[in-house]
């Protein structure tokens, strides 16, 4: 079957071929081929290295690898990228290089032409390189063009698995030949088609493509974008990369792009990436990034502790190569221009080294050494890694968050239980007066209850907390109890008018289940909590710690039950701040895209699950989608995303810190009040309870859904009919969002529970 499946995408090697017209077959193929095929070469790649440092043109030459090594003996440095063609025939000069001195240096290769690339690999590897890499992802219009490098060569993949092939053979594999690519290309973002990519490119080559550096940024082609703004417009998606890690268990991935610190290079590799190329931060900032990755990485002392001692030997370099007739100025202090970033009088030391060309390198260097003081050329290396790693650091906005949050929602459970001021009002009585007028003049209309607007529910004064709300819930603590309401005095049909009446000065009510209801009753209805179609909050038994699928969820308690009942509730940036301080290495697995069970409550054309992350980061707010039994249960459709051991470890730990009774705190709700509490900040449960034998005195709540404006006029929500969290200006509620539903007064009133 292996071997068929190897024919079967063979066949389909053409010159230009797209990746969505491979994307079936290889996904079909990636897991059972790559599986066999992925020990073939002997181990080659089991210890690929931690850090290396990124190929760039007009960088990477032989004098900054020089430079670089001194500064680093671990990380591993790249060329600039070779044309096979340049290798081939370009002399001897084209491969020079000081195995002795700069290794370990993996040589990159730019070309499309399998017969080609075998005899340049044969070069490269006779001089002694460690690697060959092969140039997948460079958008350089040149390689657009005749497509024979780069990442107009994503679209041929099986060409890219031959190519990979045919050095491999001619190497006869010793030594690895790995690729680096981007996660794709033009306007779209499509995790399927990288996918697809890395198994067919695997596939094709034999198993030897077996470690893949992927830039996490699409390369946009054909758009007049130079090669920079390719290295900035696209955004960063460093979760593809991850994704990748998961899906490939036997293949090995370097996450590239947008990381500019030892810190955050050492955070990817906690969180599960098996390597991370570091690009222009290298040259930008040599003295803190390449200067700490010994000591971070490795546990090694750096090869020197000052600049000074840096700066003397990079001279005694100079000199040696001095005689050498090709040997350009420019490119020889090119590596060292960045060397005081951050100092004083870094602009003297720059100055001096662009000026003085009457004077030697080694000459020039010392001059500009002289523009610095004492305390610049000799502070010690140890003493900024220290620095660096004791600072706060995040990654890339859209990825994960800061590694601690602060503000108002990331509260302590014990703090605000000892603070109840914090989140309890009591309604004066002029504050029921007015929520009494508004109601009798709602039904005074005689208009359906799912019709009511704020101007049908005119409030004379109460609005004005009702906004304070609003910006509480979204931008505070996140959570509201509005006490004193005398439930006992009304009628069930009263009662739902002040909460629906409350609810729209609010925001926008969102339907709560398949039949379309705004209003619910949370209440036990006798149903079996074991069934895959039972909503918990229709039993009685202990709910565990949830999000619904609204802005905010809303509940006025009309009964409590005989015993139990207790309200509880905690901050998921809470949960977050722990897990980063206790399981660092976990966090990420909470990021990824994990089904949660519909519970049989599914709209026409969706999936019986939806899929979404526990925790999502957007535009600087951390926001939480969360349901441990539903999340469980959708593991019985088969085309639910799988959860790994990493995945329910990651669950386990969220579930105990948000039953830690020193994070979460409780409340008992009493008749008559309203409880708010925004979704997206704060995760909600309820414990187990013991009712009233008496059918009117059982336990009994009232509950909405809100979708609320923010300040810019959007409703931020979520699209339970589709799983995703998204922005949606108010035009948007009528459609699926948001379905006005009409309902009777009496529909508001409770059945006797069966």
């Amino acid at each position: 079957m292996a071997n068929e499946t190897v024919e079967m995408l063979s066949s389909l090697f053409v010159r230009r071929v797209t990746i969505g017209a491979i994307a079936t077959i290889s996904r079909a193929a990636s897991r059972m081929e790559y599986q066999q095929t992925a020990g073939c070469e002997g181990g080659l790649h089991e210890n690929i290295p931690k850090v290396s440092i990124a190929p760039m043109i007009d960088r990477t030459d032989r004098h900054f690898r020089h430079f670089a090594r001194l500064l680093t003996h671990h990380a591993t440095l790249y060329t600039e990228m070779l044309g096979d063609n340049a290798i081939l025939h370009g002399g001897p000069d084209i491969l020079a290089w000081a195995p002795h001195v700069e290794n370990p240096v993996v040589c990159q290769i730019g070309g499309s032409n399998p017969a080609t690339l075998a005899r340049a690999a044969t070069m490269v590897v006779t001089r002694g390189y460690k690697e060959i890499n092969m140039n997948v992802g460079c958008p350089s219009e040149k390689g657009q063009r005749v497509c024979t490098y780069g990442a107009a060569l994503m679209e041929t993949p099986e060409l890219v698995g031959e190519c990979i092939k045919s050095m491999a053979q001619a190497v006869a594999t010793h030594v690895p030949c790995t690729v680096k690519c981007r996660i794709g290309i033009g306007h779209t973002e499509d995790y399927d088609e990288l996918k697809a990519f890395v198994a067919t490119v695997h596939n094709t080559s034999g198993g030897h493509a077996k470690h893949f550096i992927v830039h996490a940024r699409r390369a946009i082609l054909g758009a007049n974008l130079t090669p920079e703004q390719n290295r900035k417009i696209p955004p960063l998606t460093h979760d593809f990369v991850y994704r990748l890690v998961q899906d490939f268990p036997l293949l090995k991935f370097t996450l590239n792009g947008g990381i500019a610190s030892v810190k955050e290079a050492k955070l990817h590799l906690d969180n599960g990436v098996h390597g991370v190329m570091i690009g222009r931060a290298a040259y930008k900032t040599p003295w803190q990034l390449l200067g700490s990755i010994d000591r971070v990485f490795h546990g090694a002392a750096p090869p020197l502790q000052t600049r000074a001692q840096l700066l003397e030997k990079y001279i005694a370099y100079c000199e040696s190569v001095a005689h050498e007739r090709k040997v350009n100025r420019h490119k020889l202090l090119q590596p060292i221009m960045t060397l005081f970033v951050g100092e004083p009088r870094n602009m003297h030391y720059r100055r001096c080294l662009h000026g003085n060309s009457d004077l030697s390198v080694a000459d020039t260097i010392r001059k500009a050494m002289a523009c610095m003081a004492p305390a610049e050329l000799h502070k010690r290396l140890d003493d900024l890694t220290a620095a660096i790693m004791n600072s706060p650091v995040s990654l890339p906005v859209g990825q994960f968050p800061p590694m601690h949050l602060t503000g108002p929602s990331a509260w302590v459970g014990q703090d605000m239980a000892a603070a109840p001021d914090r989140w309890l009002v009591t309604l004066s009585q002029a504050d029921i007066d007015d929520l009494e007028q508004a109601a009798t003049h709602f039904l005074s209309l005689g208009k359906d209850i799912g019709e009511i607007t704020r101007a049908d529910f005119p409030l004379k004064s109460f609005d004005r907390h009702l906004k304070e709300l609003q910006h509480k819930l979204i931008h505070g603590c996140g959570v509201e109890v509005l006490r004193g309401l005398p439930v006992e005095k009304y009628s069930q049909a009263f009662i739902a008018t002040v909460f629906c009446g409350v609810g729209v000065h609010l925001g926008s009510a969102r339907s709560q289940n398949a039949q379309g209801h705004v209003l619910g009753h949370v209440r036990d209805t006798g149903a079996d909590a074991n069934a895959a179609t039972t909503r918990i909050y229709q039993t009685a038994q202990r709910q565990t710690f949830h999000t619904d699928s609204s802005d905010v969820v809303g509940l006025l308690c009309i009964c409590a039950a005989k015993q139990g009942g207790t309200s509880l509730l905690v901050s998921a940036e809470t949960i977050y701040n722990e897990m980063v301080a206790r399981r660092p290495d976990l966090v990420r697995y909470l990021f990824d895209p994990i089904a949660t069970d519909r519970r049989g409550e599914v709209p026409e054309g969706m999936k019986p699950y939806m899929t979404i992350p526990p925790f999502s980061w957007h535009e600087g707010r951390l926001t939480v989608f969360y349901q441990r039994q539903y999340i469980d249960s959708a593991q019985r459709f088969s085309g639910a995303m799988r959860l790994t051991d990493k995945h329910i470890e990651a669950l386990n730990l969220f579930d105990h810190l948000a039953n830690d009774s020193a994070l979460h705190f409780t409340m008992e709700l009493q008749p008559g009040d309203m409880q708010f509490v925004y979704n997206h900040a704060q995760l909600h449960d309820r414990t187990g309870f013991v009712d009233w034998p008496d059918p009117k005195r059982k336990r009994h709540l009232l509950r909405l859904w809100l979708s609320i404006p923010s300040t810019d006029g959007r409703h931020h929500c979520i699209d339970c009919n589709v799983g995703l969290r998204c922005s949606l200006h108010l035009s948007c509620l009528s459609g699926k969002m948001s379905r006005p539903i009409c309902m009777a007064l009496s529909d508001f009133v409770p059945q006797e529970s069966s």
